[in-house]
């Protein structure tokens, strides 16, 4: 049964969709010091990778990659990701 759960609350990559808490509502985030680092680094170097943003930043990659999702999703867009990722619409599966 959690399988199914998951499975519906799963935002897609492709869509800015929010994350949702436990509660419902959507997870709204206030830029850390280690976030402006981040944002120094992508001022620095347009176009950056999580991983390499991680050789730069240091600590643990998944919860890097984790605030990075919700640096980049409503209701925050702080982070916008390339447009050059999103395969064409006729390649994408559900």
């Amino acid at each position: 049964m959690a399988a199914i759960l998951d499975a519906q609350t799963r935002n897609s990559r492709w869509t800015r969709d929010p994350v949702v808490g436990r509660d419902g509502a959507a997870m709204v985030v206030r830029p850390t010091e280690r976030d402006i680092e981040i944002f120094k680094l992508l001022v620095r170097y347009r176009y950056l990778p999580s991983n390499y943003i991680h050789a730069f930043i240091g600590g643990s990659e998944k919860a890097l990659s984790h605030r990075l999702n919700l640096l980049s999703r409503k209701p925050n867009l702080f982070l916008t990701r390339p447009t050059q990722q999103r395969p064409p619409a006729r390649r994408r599966q559900p």
